[in-house]
């Protein structure tokens, strides 16, 4: 990816989670600040790590139980990727896992 930096080192991973729903991140179990949001059209949190900037979490509550964990880690870019540019990244990876999945109903 670039940006106005030049390019930048990113890391995106995507877990499908089947043992706990979307109420597991809201429990104050993380150690992280969370924001509501919505991915194409289902419940999600996006989580920024207190003690990290690295990376962030977007979580997106697919079904009961279960939830789809997409996250953006800085790859070493320099300057380090912000962190709000990295939620960004991991929100608009996660719309694209979701459309991806939605499209092959």
């Amino acid at each position: 990816m670039t940006s106005s930096f030049g390019p930048r080192a990113i890391v995106v991973s995507v877990g499908l989670v089947t043992t706990a729903g979307i109420e597991f991140i809201s429990t104050g179990q993380l150690a992280a600040d969370l924001e509501q949001s919505v991915i194409a059209g289902f419940p999600a949190t996006v989580t920024r790590p207190k003690q990290d900037a690295q990376f962030c979490n977007v979580f997106v509550d697919v079904a009961s139980g279960q939830l789809l964990d997409v996250q953006a880690l800085d790859g070493g870019s320099r300057p380090p990727i912000a962190e709000e540019q990295l939620c960004q990244d991991a929100e608009r990876a996660a719309t694209g896992v979701m459309e991806t999945l939605l499209s092959s109903r």
